[in-house]
């Protein structure tokens, strides 16, 4: 880009910012800790979504050493239905690091920050810019989709080779001095202008100088290779009731969703959901005796995730324990009645709690 293209991309840029920002709690700090915690709240999740929650999280865990000295249990149910479970476990393991090995202060160099759990390039680079002032630049989708039409740039920017080319032209567009201004503003015209559909190409302050913009191309920007379609998994849960409480599982700490407590239920090969169900059964057994299954059809609940889908098959049923709550908590996987009233103790995963809006309405 030349020196004058340059400069107006700056000051145009930097301009828009100051005018047209929103106002985010996280943006009235400096301190480390709560930037951290806005940049993993925000990963993955609507801006929107982690207003309403910021605050709360940060007031159960203010500092550091309150989020290292909380049980995982308890930083689990803060971030109950936020998804993505494992930052919240890497959040934990973090906060741990910083205070055994950093005396409580997040490290401020962005390379010493990447190797903290949970803390990737883009976040190291956003706490070192934001929270600190170090001259690094951020590249999230938003920057990635700007670059990608302000320079006409080829490439599915999610490969290797593209994202190393779109880090280096940010690296080289960065203001000295200003990089947490100019990270942010980056950001946000991603999220408010230059969006993915329908982008507000007469309201962006970078038109004069974008190529796509230029040539009617915007929409054909950045280039994408189709992704596959997610696999379906087939899974039959089993909603079990005793004397009003209902039979929950803990998953086991590491995995998908590791932690969080669930309704009983089994993956099912083949798309045999009886002899899933009777599977199922069988797994209960050691700690239930079901009696009363329901005779009507398994009622049906499908659910979303990162990289599959779920199809669930649920019965409800009424169960006789078999077992001590003792040798329940001994088993494996660990078993444990819980009341409905009880609940809100309890990090649920996001398919039992569409299961149990059924089951208990």
């Amino acid at each position: 880009m030349p020196a004058p293209d340059r400069s107006k991309f700056h000051s145009e840029l930097l301009r828009w910012y100051e005018e047209n920002k929103r106002e985010m709690p996280w943006r009235r700090t400096r301190d480390p800790y709560r930037i951290w915690i806005s940049e993993i709240l925000l990963q993955q999740t609507r801006v929107d979504t982690v207003r309403a929650r910021y605050e709360s999280f940060l007031e159960r865990f203010p500092t550091v050493r309150h989020l290292a000295e909380a049980r995982i249990a308890e930083v689990l149910l803060a971030w109950q239905g936020l998804g993505y479970y494992g930052r919240a476990r890497n959040l934990h393991r973090a906060a741990r690091l910083i205070t055994q090995q950093y005396s409580g202060e997040i490290p401020q160099d962005p390379v010493t920050l990447q190797r903290l759990p949970g803390i990737g390039l883009y976040t190291a680079r956003a706490i070192a810019s934001i929270a600190f002032g170090k001259d690094v630049a951020v590249l999230d989708g938003n920057v990635m989709r700007v670059l990608c039409r302000v320079f006409r740039l080829q490439g599915d920017p999610r490969t290797t080779a593209a994202r190393s080319r779109l880090q280096a032209l940010a690296d080289e567009l960065l203001p000295k001095g200003k990089a947490s201004t100019f990270n942010q503003a980056m950001m946000e015209l991603g999220a408010l202008v230059c969006r993915p559909a329908r982008p507000l190409c007469s309201d962006c302050p970078l038109s004069p100088v974008c190529q796509a913009f230029r040539k009617k191309q915007v929409h054909a920007f950045p280039k994408k290779t189709p992704r596959k379609p997610s696999p379906t998994r087939l899974r039959v849960v089993a909603a079990v009731f005793h004397r009003s409480r209902i039979l929950f599982v803990h998953r086991p700490p590491e995995g998908l969703l590791g932690g969080l407590w669930e309704l009983p239920g089994l993956y099912v090969n083949g798309g045999d959901t009886q002899d899933g169900f009777e599977k199922l059964k069988e797994m209960l057994r050691k700690v239930a005796t079901l009696e009363a299954v329901s005779t009507r059809e398994p009622f049906s609940v499908d659910h979303v995730y990162t990289h599959f889908r779920e199809h669930l098959q649920v019965i409800s049923c009424r169960g006789r324990p078999v077992a001590s709550s003792c040798a329940m908590r001994q088993a494996e996987p660990f078993f444990q009645w819980i009341h409905p009233t009880q609940l809100s103790h309890f990090a649920l995963t996001g398919a039992s709690r569409k299961i149990l809006g059924q089951v208990l309405s």
